[in-house]
């Protein structure tokens, strides 16, 4: 019998078995050599342009968009009188709970369910009571309501200004009783929320 049979397998020779240095030497020579290597795409890589992109192009440049500024807020000049009034209300308003409801109340509304606050059934309106039931506001909520407010009062004024023609003309008297009691009615809430952001920094 040959001795080539009863061979081990440790007895193979070293070029048969596959090593960890090697592959690290053949990389690092592979580097020394010059040649790239293939990287796999990375998924930030820049979109391609689809071709209909090249076939809608201009020959014009057009104007740079506008930069607007934060600070460079829009100031809508009015009169005098419409300032006093927009002060006067912008600054909180007093006015009697009794006087505000009957406000509201004479009020008419469209003819829509969302017209009015949801009501709550009696019999829950008592449990919740009884539970204490409280509904909590941080003070960046009070803040955006009393926002909303003062939007509604620079509208008012801005509404005005344009006027019935879109050039200052007056309304009819009873467009301008309406806005105003809606003027009257978000400076009324402006004061009771002025009130409350005082309270809620003062604790």
């Amino acid at each position: 019998m040959s001795s080539r049979r009863g061979s081990s397998p440790s007895s193979r020779s070293s070029s048969d078995v596959p090593s960890k240095g090697r592959r690290s030497r053949s990389r690092s020579s592979s580097r020394d050599s010059g040649e790239i290597e293939e990287q796999p795409v990375s998924p930030r890589s820049p979109r391609i342009p689809k071709r209909s992109e090249f076939t809608l192009a201009i020959d014009t440049v057009p104007p740079p968009p506008r930069i607007v500024s934060v600070t460079a807020k829009e100031r809508i000049k009015i009169s005098e009188a419409a300032r006093a009034r927009f002060e006067e209300l912008a600054a909180g308003l007093f006015l009697p709970s009794a006087d505000r409801a009957n406000l509201i109340k004479e009020l008419p509304f469209v003819n829509s369910t969302l017209a009015l606050v949801p009501s709550v059934d009696d019999q829950l309106r008592a449990a919740l009571f009884e539970k204490g039931v409280m509904v909590t506001l941080k003070l960046a909520d009070v803040w955006r309501i009393h926002e909303t407010l003062l939007v509604g009062l620079n509208l008012r004024e801005m509404v005005e200004k344009i006027g019935s023609d879109g050039k200052g003309s007056p309304f009819d008297a009873s467009v301008l009783g309406y806005l105003e009691v809606m003027g009257r009615l978000n400076g009324a809430t402006i004061s009771e929320l002025v009130k409350a952001e005082r309270e809620a920094v003062l604790k």
